[in-house]
């Protein structure tokens, strides 16, 4: 017997688990300290607590409560190869989970949608970019967010099986859940980002022009300030261009392959069922 056991403990496997509960666990304490930083840096200096990083804030406390509430749970189901607690935690970890990943994918969504407003409409939106309306923003990501979890809860769901806690394989419902949480929002920052590229591309070659039209000017002198000006804010506007190029590509590298795999799961039914009817 005790030769057993210690063979037990010293398979790979075991030895694979401890990496992958260390790996699991320190990508919690990140996510934790990460966003945890990040509101509290809003929250105490006050030339952030803008309008528009509400929605950073908002963004942070998703991924936030991601780490504190679902990351530890998912690393005890990898750990112990199978569900330890009852239909109650199963039903709130799934709720939670999906909650918290659609507000962060939403609330993303809403960061592109407030970066092309202020973009293309500097002067407008700047105006109507107040505090209470950020909120109101914030409240729809929310409850868009909820709509979209409490399904699996009012029967949307597996029935439970002691040690299992899936999600729900309902068809309706993954073509609702995989739409509202991930390829609508997909949609609308590939067409805002692009069209804010766009923009300062043209952007960009205006100023390029209007500059060497000064250049060749006789009136040169003074007017180098406004364009040292406007080259700054181009540059600024590239850079922001670029950070969000960049939390795009990160964003579709993460999302996208569980996303793909959700698809092809729900096109398996829907052929299933389309060979039974016929």
């Amino acid at each position: 017997m005790n030769k057993s056991k210690e063979l037990l403990f010293s398979t790979p496997f075991v030895n694979t688990m401890i990496i992958i509960g260390i790996f699991l666990t320190i990508c919690s304490i990140c996510t934790i300290i990460g966003n945890l930083l990040v509101v509290l840096a809003i929250g105490l200096v006050k030339k952030l607590r803008t309008p528009s990083n509400f929605l950073i804030v908002s963004l942070a406390v998703s991924d936030l409560l991601v780490g504190l509430l679902v990351q530890p749970l998912a690393t005890l189901r990898e750990l112990y190869g199978y569900w330890p607690f009852g239909e109650g935690m199963c039903d709130m970890f799934i709720s939670f989970d999906v909650l918290m990943c659609t507000a962060s994918i939403l609330n993303l969504c809403a960061i592109s949608i407030d970066r092309y407003l202020a973009i293309t409409r500097p002067l407008r939106y700047a105006a109507k970019r107040t505090p209470k309306r950020m909120m109101i923003m914030i409240l729809i990501v929310w409850l868009f967010s909820a709509l979209i979890s409490i399904p699996p809860m009012f029967g949307f769901k597996e029935p439970f099986v002691t040690g299992l806690c899936e999600y729900s394989s309902n068809i309706i419902y993954q073509i609702y859940a995989t739409c509202g949480a991930f390829y609508i929002p997909l949609i609308v920052m590939l067409i805002l980002y692009g069209r804010i590229l766009i923009l300062a591309r043209n952007m960009a070659h205006a100023d390029a022009k209007q500059q060497r039209s000064l250049v060749s000017s006789n009136w040169v002198c003074p007017k180098l300030p406004p364009v040292k000006k406007r080259n700054s804010r181009h540059q600024n506007e590239s850079k922001a261009v670029k950070t969000l190029g960049i939390i795009m590509g990160c964003f579709c590298l993460c999302w996208l392959p569980f996303f793909i795999i959700a698809v092809s799961f729900i096109l398996k039914i829907i052929i299933i069922i389309g060979i039974i009817l016929y």
